[in-house]
């Protein structure tokens, strides 16, 4: 029997390359998924640092904001407990969809210095 009537006898099935392909198409959806995170943390992040540098200044107080996946991280050093409360306050009230939690690390230092008045 020729190769050519082989192959009429037995056409080609179409290339199945389920592991790579599944792969390829996990990964490009994992990648997506990291990408629009991180994006998301970037502007909660900066939609909040936002809002405590134009309400807190009158307090004098300075809040570092990192988010992570949705988690907020408020840090930082204030002199009272009301101050540290303010930034969680502030935080809470802008009412981000995004936000899942809210950790505030804010330490109070009754100790600092005080800030310069404008």
């Amino acid at each position: 029997m020729s190769d050519t009537a082989d192959r009429r006898d037995h056409p080609r099935q179409p290339c199945d390359l389920p592991g790579p392909l599944e792969r390829l198409r996990t990964t490009g959806e994992a990648v997506r998924h990291t990408v629009e995170s991180a994006l998301a943390d970037l502007r909660i992040e900066g939609q909040i640092q936002a809002a405590l540098d134009v309400l807190l200044p009158l307090t004098g107080l300075e809040v570092d904001v990192d988010s992570d996946h949705g988690v907020v991280y408020l840090r930082g050093e204030v002199e009272s407990a009301w101050q540290k409360d303010q930034a969680e306050r502030i935080t809470r009230d802008l009412g981000l969809a995004e936000v899942r939690a809210i950790v505030n690390e804010v330490v109070v230092n009754p100790d600092l210095p005080p800030m310069p008045h404008p």
